[in-house]
């Protein structure tokens, strides 16, 4: 037997208990004052945690939750997410973390898994059905009295502690399970390696999904430290983990290899950045295989830090081998076996390899896990018995890794027996993407390849079909499938695959074929002096983004740009010009044009402002005019669009209220039934026989011949409401449409009434002949920044113009509407109600000095069909729209305190980059609107795009006045407010 390639740690009785639960409980009890969390602006003492954690122990105890069973926890992190665990772990139960912003599909499959019934969430509107859940956030609101966790021990070190998801070769996740002390001997083990002392704070830098993240969090708070967690959307969100570093004086944390590249070249360009890591001691380092020249250049930048690779994988409570970094490595070992804890590199019939060859690496010791959830076979082949191996374990486990031990003592790595592979410090089974390839409708055949380049690692995915199969349509697939993190850069169809001579796909071949490019042209790369980046920029994109090459307007997020791309990319950008655009900025719109078009917004305006013309003049004039003065038509239905948005349901209430009808709702659906099936969803207890829905795509040719030829009114209330689009993108759902039906009314003799926005205040107001000249359009340009504002001031101008040739019309700018006794709903898509669904997400709040008019929709909507049934010489519109917004105002913040409670206040440019860099890991679309909202194009006081009333803003008209039937505005009463802050409580904001 070859001892020399058996790596034995030291051998220590530990005096501590066997679990970090009496830990963590008895600091709970001795440092109740001091701070256990950190989370932004937060703390969260030792008392508090104590507190936390014995409800959400309460809870599961009473949701039936029995000892030793493991519990998903469901979240996004943050402190409740530790309090939880801690949680489970006081009830006698074990975790399993899962990302709640995670691909459903692979959610499901863990959870699948799982047995227990019961699901920890972060609040309750996460629940899922078939789960008795136990929302974080609710439980912790929770006033009853409730016991210390230090007043009983349920945890004990042969018992299960937790459980991670990895990838599965099969394309189902397997779950690592793993006990109590082989995670007390890990921090253990730090403990004697590092000096870390209560009160100070370690970094948790690691995702909830990692189980790097553990150490993070259960070892400082076992010693009286605190868990410092940056508030943020992702580890790339360099800003954030720096300022969280310097304010809380962090000492320690850890990175992956590929992030720490990164972060080094950030660091070189700036010593503010640098400075902010002056506290660190420690930095840990692991999840891939490491240069040495990236570890140098480290250490020349914090030379009083100690930089300390990492190795071990999730079957081994975390990691087991650990190697201090000198700076005189030639190449970067994995080190040796941690305190009890032992390996050896073995041959293929698990026999130790002389020094110097190439084996698997298999561990042993204190750090041994149980195996697979649920999968016996699966353990039996990893986790062998017998074996012979003096590894300080009856059980010792086969990684699959290759390794050597060398001369000098040290294992070193050589990569993977299998398909399994790490990106940026994710371990991700090849076969897992091959499975999923498989499952795409027409792929017959599928190979995914690790490329290695200078930049790194990355992944090229190959696939014949039956027929063609658009890389977009197979990448959206795979995202659903497996995230962003596991999808091939490069994904292309082959005729056929390259063979070896025994008849085996070739890698090489394909490699070869597909995935050299050339080299940058001479001077491409660098930005000339004229500060032309375009060469140098796409020479860059094509190093991340191998094999493609997009347009300037292209999507790069769909095209495969995940946020460490986006990140590179922006540094070269940075390293070009010396300016730094923000990431979340940069994610708003992820385009090579976004970072090339610095005066864009000039041309694009020039464009635009011709287009109008044209618009206005053509459609504002229609063909056969009729003559002003007709008598109306002898028809009596009223036909209403928008009737499933939030204003039309409001005004088909307000019509059933008032007798009118028969009422025809045009509404996008596939057939008569599936509209009526639609409306009556979303508006339920229809009369029978006074309201019919057509099935009608109102931007379809000629669509007007669905609805009734001799309409009494028609009352136009929809509208594609999307400030992220342009004018142009939004022009036939919200321009050529109000032409179709203004000119439909306008035939037939029809009152024609259209609901517009107040956001059309900021501009120009309407020219009364429909004509203005290029004069006014171009001031309406530089006043309103969003194409949907933009869109609903040039349909005012066209309604006015077809008003100056017959049309009956009036026009209705609607200013913030608000729920109300009448309509008790709140609008989902309203910016406040999602300022409130994204302040909760990010825990604070912006500071603002905006104002709501808080327009409550049902009076409004009773007003307006009042006005429009009136006859029409005493109640026939005006050539002026009228401006229907409350006059009374309140402050934002005011109303986020009555909807949300006390939330943290933050700076408006904080709380942007917050939501952007949680847009940038998960692209959820109400941080994508919220970012949207708060862009205006370098006015940050727009109210045209927040949809908000900047308390600077000059004096507008609010309300008509009260006389011939309009609003009698009176001041909004306690009782009311109470009214409309109950829906958005009850509706917007999860109960």
């Amino acid at each position: 037997m070859h001892e020399d390639s058996i790596l034995i740690g030291p051998r220590i009785e530990n005096a501590g208990p066997d679990s970090l639960y009496p830990s963590i409980a008895a600091q709970c009890r001795v440092r109740r004052d001091a701070v256990a969390i950190s989370y932004g602006e937060r703390r969260i003492s030792y008392a508090q945690l104590d507190r936390q954690s014995g409800l959400i122990r309460d809870a599961l105890l009473a949701a039936g939750l029995a000892p030793g069973q493991l519990v998903p926890v469901l979240t996004r992190g943050g402190p409740g997410m530790i309090a939880a665990m801690i949680g489970i772990w006081a009830a006698g139960g074990a975790f399993a973390p899962l990302a709640m912003d995670g691909p459903e599909a692979r959610r499901d499959l863990a959870l699948g898994r799982i047995d227990t019934g019961i699901l920890v969430v972060d609040e309750a509107g996460d629940a899922l059905d078939g789960w008795r859940c136990v929302p974080i956030a609710e439980t912790l609101r929770a006033t009853a009295p409730t016991v210390s966790i230090a007043d009983a021990e349920p945890c004990h070190g042969g018992s299960l502690a937790y459980g991670f998801f990895t990838s599965g070769s099969t394309g189902v996740p397997k779950c690592c399970l793993n006990i109590h002390s082989g995670l007390a001997n890990r921090a253990a083990t730090m403990s004697r390696r590092f000096d870390l002392r209560p009160g100070e704070a370690v970094l948790q830098n690691s995702s909830h999904v990692f189980d790097s993240s553990l150490w993070q969090i259960f070892w400082p708070l076992s010693i009286g430290a605190e868990v410092a967690i940056p508030e943020r959307f992702g580890i790339l969100d360099f800003d954030a983990t720096l300022d969280t570093i310097a304010a809380r004086r962090v000492v320690m944390t850890d990175f992956v290899p590929s992030i720490l590249e990164q972060l080094i070249q950030l660091l070189r360009n700036s010593r503010e950045q640098l400075d902010k890591l002056a506290s660190l001691r420690y930095i840990l380092v692991g999840g891939e295989k490491l240069d040495p020249h990236l570890l140098r250049d480290l250490l020349k930048l914090l030379p009083a830090a100690r930089i300390v690779n990492t190795y071990g994988p999730t079957e081994a409570s975390i990691g087991m081998v650990f190697h201090a970094f000198s700076g005189g490595e030639a190449a970067v070992p994995l080190g040796l076996p941690i305190d009890n804890t032992a390996l050896a590199v073995v041959d293929e019939q698990l026999r130790p390899v002389p020094r110097g060859q190439i084996g698997e690496i298999v561990i042993g010791g204190a750090c041994m896990g149980l195996g697979y959830l649920g999968e016996p076979e699966r353990t039996q082949a990893v986790f062998r018995r017998d074996t012979g191996l003096p590894l300080g374990s009856e059980v010792v486990y086969r990684t699959g890794d290759l390794g050597r031990v060398e001369a000098d003592g040290l294992l070193y790595f050589d990569g993977r027996i299998d398909d399994q592979i790490k990106i940026a410090g994710v371990r991700i089974e090849l076969g897992e993407i091959e499975h999923h390839l498989y499952d795409f409708p027409h792929v017959s055949k599928a190979k995914v390849l690790p490329v290695r380049s200078d930049d790194g690692t990355w992944l090229a995915g190959f696939y014949t079909a039956g027929a063609e199969v658009p890389p977009a349509e197979l990448r959206a697939h795979l995202e659903r499938k497996l995230g962003k993190s596991s999808v091939p850069a490069l994904l292309r169809q082959l005729d056929a695959f390259p063979l070896t001579v025994s008849g085996k796909i070739d890698g090489k071949a394909l490699i070869a074929a597909h995935c050299t490019f050339d080299p940058p042209a001479a001077g491409e790369g660098q930005a000339g002096q004229s500060g032309d980046m375009r060469q140098a920029l796409q020479a860059a994109l094509r190093r991340i983004l191998p094999g493609q090459q997009p347009g300037p307007d292209d999507d790069l997020v769909l095209a495969g740009l995940d946020s460490l791309g986006a990140l590179k990319l922006l540094l070269e950008a940075e390293r070009l010009t010396g300016r730094r655009l923000a990431l979340a900025a940069f994610l708003t719109a992820p385009t090579l044009a976004t970072l090339l078009s610095h005066d864009a917004q000039a041309g694009d305006d020039a464009d635009t402002a011709r287009a109008i013309e044209h618009d206005i003049a053509r459609l504002g004039r229609p063909a056969s005019p009729r003559a002003a003065g007709t008598a109306p038509p002898s028809g009596t239905a009223i036909v209403l669009t928008g009737a499933t948005g939030y204003v039309g349901r409001a005004l088909l209430a307000a019509l059933l209220r008032h007798g009118a009808g028969p009422i025809v709702c045009p509404v996008r659906a596939a057939d008569d039934r599936a509209a009526a099936t639609r409306l009556a969803a979303l508006v339920p207890d229809l009369p029978a026989g006074r309201v019919t829905a057509v099935a009608l795509d109102l931007c379809a040719p000629d669509a007007s011949r669905r609805l009734p030829p001799a309409p009494r009114l028609v009352l136009h209330a929809a509208a594609d409401v999307n400030f992220s689009k342009s004018y142009r993108q939004l022009h036939e759902p919200n321009v050529a449409v109000t032409a179709a039906l203004g000119a439909y009314a306008l035939a037939a003799g029809a009152r024609f009434v259209y609901l517009s926005s107040i956001a059309a205040a900021t501009g120009r107001e309407v020219v009364p002949d429909g004509a203005p000249g290029r004069a006014e359009i171009e001031a309406m340009l530089a006043a309103l920044r969003n194409g949907y504002s933009r869109t609903k001031w040039v349909s005012e101008q066209i309604v006015a113009g077809l008003r100056a040739h017959g049309l009956d019309a009036q026009v209705h700018r609607l200013g913030e509407m608000m729920p109300d006794a009448l309509h008790p709903v709140a609008n989902p898509l309203a910016s406040f109600s999602i300022l409130c669904r994204v302040a909760q997400l990010a825990g604070v709040a912006p500071e603002l000095e905006d104002t709501s008019n808080c327009t409550p929709t049902g009076l409004v909507a009773d007003w307006v069909v009042r006005r429009a049934l009136a006859d029409s010489g005493r109640a026939a519109g005006t050539a002026r729209p009228t401006m229907l917004a409350h006059p009374t105002q309140l402050r934002v913040n005011d109303m986020l305190a009555a909807v949300l409670g006390k939330i943290p206040q933050v700076s408006l440019s904080r709380f942007l980059d917050t939501v952007g860099r949680h847009y940038a890991d998960s692209q959820h679309p109400d941080l994508a609107r919220c970012l949207m909202i708060f862009s205006s194009g370098g006015q940050p006081d727009e109210p045209t795009q927040r949809g908000f009333t900047p308390a600077r803003a000059e004096p507008r008209p609010t309300a008509p006045a009260t006389r011939d039937g309009e609003p009698g505005w009176t001041a909004l009463t306690p009782h009311e407010l109470d009214t409309m802050f109950g829906v958005f409580r009850s509706s917007v904001i999860a109960p």
